[in-house]
């Protein structure tokens, strides 16, 4: 009887040690949730200053481009459609579960669309969604385990959304695209940049109402070399020095100069839409006849 008194003993200090583990569990598995939220929020503060950093540094070259940092909660339908699957429907009112879900959504939402969201205390958020999983009366095949390790999977993300001239990036035409590249590479750095034939896929109005001005601000501060078959675009951004490649009889040569060489200047006008037209708002601009 000693001996059974004591194995019983031993096993309630047993279970009583599970039971202390388990609470110390939950609150760890409580706190990875607010973890969770609180790590996206701080990459989004992170974006959000690489943003400003950017912008401060080469504003002048991103007219009309416009950069933010956004957490989209872009899967959390299939998130909650995995819930429900786990759950015990017979249980619970679907049309409640959702709405329960659905509140916690629009929170997280409305948190991560303020400014400052590294701030928020997403601690009370985490719970309220910890809290909903934990009341969710499961089907007899899934465990615990099962539905909090489903609970814990991710149904949102940061992202940057790119606009140009308060379009996003998506709904963008190729060409539209090619300029917004072209222009942020040419806001990056301060180093040589090489670019083949940055008029692929654009219209002449394209490279002289967006891409001329941003060649002639960026190239103040790095070097740039072009390669190219519209010779607008070697007009326009006032190229200080011009490569005329040709083939002549399976030999390719080559012409070095500027714009006030004569023999640069023929070459590029049999190729330029336009002809002596660009020419002559160059004198405009200089003030005298080349």
């Amino acid at each position: 009887v000693v001996v059974g008194l004591a194995q019983i003993q031993a096993r309630i200090k047993e279970l009583n040690a599970k039971n202390e583990l388990l609470k110390t569990l939950e609150v760890e598995r409580l706190s990875k949730f607010a973890e969770i939220f609180n790590k996206v929020a701080e990459k989004k503060s992170y974006l959000e200053n690489m943003i400003i950093k950017f912008g401060d540094d080469s504003d002048d070259l991103l007219t009309g481009l416009r950069f933010e940092a956004i957490v989209s909660l872009h899967q959390k339908e299939k998130y909650l459609e995995s819930l429900l699957e786990k759950a015990d429907t017979r249980k619970v009112n679907q049309g409640t579960m959702r709405e329960g879900f659905n509140q916690v959504f629009d929170e997280i939402e409305c948190a991560y669309s303020t400014p400052m969201t590294s701030e928020i205390d997403f601690n009370e958020t985490a719970k309220k969604l910890h809290d909903l999983i934990g009341q969710l009366p499961r089907k007899s095949s899934v465990s615990e385990s099962d539905i909090f390790n489903l609970g814990l999977s991710k149904f949102f993300q940061n992202s940057l959304q790119v606009s140009f001239n308060d379009k996003p990036i998506e709904s963008l035409s190729m060409g539209e695209r090619a300029i917004v590249l072209l222009m942020i590479l040419l806001a990056l750095s301060d180093k040589p940049l090489l670019i083949d034939q940055p008029e692929e896929h654009l219209d002449n109005r394209y490279i002289y109402e967006k891409l001329k001005p941003a060649f002639r601000k960026a190239k103040t501060r790095r070097q740039i070399i072009i390669a190219t078959h519209n010779a607008n675009l070697v007009v326009n951004t006032d190229a200080e020095q011009i490569i005329v490649a040709d083939q002549i009889g399976g030999k390719i040569t080559y012409k070095v100069g500027t714009l006030e060489n004569f023999e640069i200047r023929e070459s590029v006008k049999t190729i330029l839409e336009g002809g002596d037209e660009a020419f002559k708002k160059r004198e405009e601009k200089y003030g005298f006849k080349f």
